[in-house]
């Protein structure tokens, strides 16, 4: 029994020496992995280090070893690939929404699972954004997925800033409940998309801004549209341009705007050429304040073709914006 258990360690002691330690720059010959098993705790003859190495091979992991008089051995094939992990590494280093110590416990781990040689390639530098004060947000994060695993309604209390008192509670701290549905990272933050049976229908709300979060008793109870909502669209079109009436909407733009309303819309646009120099989009977002701000910063290269009432209502915020500006 006892040799049995000291094979198994033996095993995992082997696998965490070549994850660890090895790489393709960098393998491991059958000599240094026989005296570091040895400094684990482990007796292991050069046969049964062989014979480890044939069962993990055997049970999947992509064990290289060269030919040769000196052979060496080092892990090949990893979950992640090294560019992948630069992405992952770059994204958590970017996020507003982890604070700098969950940002550097996460790039640590990140870094553990490449090979020892690649681990220099993937230090991160600071990229100066700033980033929050408190790991309220990542804790939050767990209890609203816990919520939505267990199928019951969240409770919280949300914020909101004043100048002249700072935070202070929305509704003079009455509780929100509502049934959660999923989680979103759009732009700098993250947010709980839910169903909110007080207005019945689908709100969001800033995760940061959540406070005396718990999970609440009481089952979710919202409609089944809410629960087969295509969250994907949702936040297509919500986050996209804030919330306002959706309508289908045909723009003219100047060509040279083809790659900006690529990577706004994406292939939900339908684009049609005008002419040599110019293209028609059509594309269903939320008619808001917000977009007609995107469409101004584009000036003379783009107008607004239908329909009517967007029309109006751009020259609406134009005037309104222009009568704030001028001198009276």
């Amino acid at each position: 029994m006892a040799k049995t258990k000291d094979q198994k360690t033996r095993l995992l002691s082997l696998i965490a020496l070549l994850w660890n330690e090895s790489d393709e720059a960098h393998p491991l010959t059958s000599g240094d992995l026989m005296r570091k098993q040895k400094q684990a705790g482990h007796e292991c003859e050069r046969k049964a280090l062989y014979d480890d190495l044939r069962a993990l091979s055997d049970f999947g992991f992509d064990i290289v070893s060269s030919r040769g008089k000196s052979a060496s051995y080092f892990l090949g094939r990893r979950v992640f690939e090294l560019p992948e992990l630069r992405l992952l590494i770059d994204a958590v280093q970017s996020s507003h929404a982890i604070t700098p110590k969950k940002t550097r416990e996460l790039t640590e781990k990140l870094k553990k699972q490449a090979g020892l040689g690649q681990r220099a390639l993937l230090e991160a530098a600071s990229t100066g954004r700033v980033k929050a004060a408190n790991e309220n947000v990542y804790y939050a994060i767990d209890t609203l997925l816990t919520s939505i695993a267990k199928d019951k309604k969240a409770a919280f209390k949300y914020l909101t800033h004043t100048l002249e008192r700072g935070a202070v509670y929305r509704r003079d701290g009455e509780e929100y409940v509502v049934d959660p549905l999923s989680l979103c990272w759009d732009g700098e933050n993250y947010y709980l998309i839910a169903y909110h049976a007080r207005y019945e229908d689908i709100s969001h709300f800033r995760v940061d801004k959540m406070d005396c979060l718990r999970i609440d008793d009481k089952a979710r109870d919202c409609p089944a549209e809410a629960l087969n909502l295509d969250l994907a669209e949702y936040q297509r079109q919500t986050f996209m341009m804030f919330k306002g009436e959706a309508e289908k909407v045909s723009v003219l733009f100047d060509n040279s705007l083809l790659p900006v309303v690529r990577d706004r819309f994406g292939e939900s646009a339908q684009i049609r050429p005008v002419g040599k120099e110019s293209f028609r989009a059509t594309m269903t977002v939320h008619l808001s304040p917000t977009f007609y701000a995107w469409l101004f910063t584009f000036g003379k290269k783009c107008q607004i073709l239908s329909p009517k009432s967007a029309c109006e209502a751009m020259e609406k915020t134009a005037r309104e914006v222009l009568e704030q500006h001028l001198p009276h």
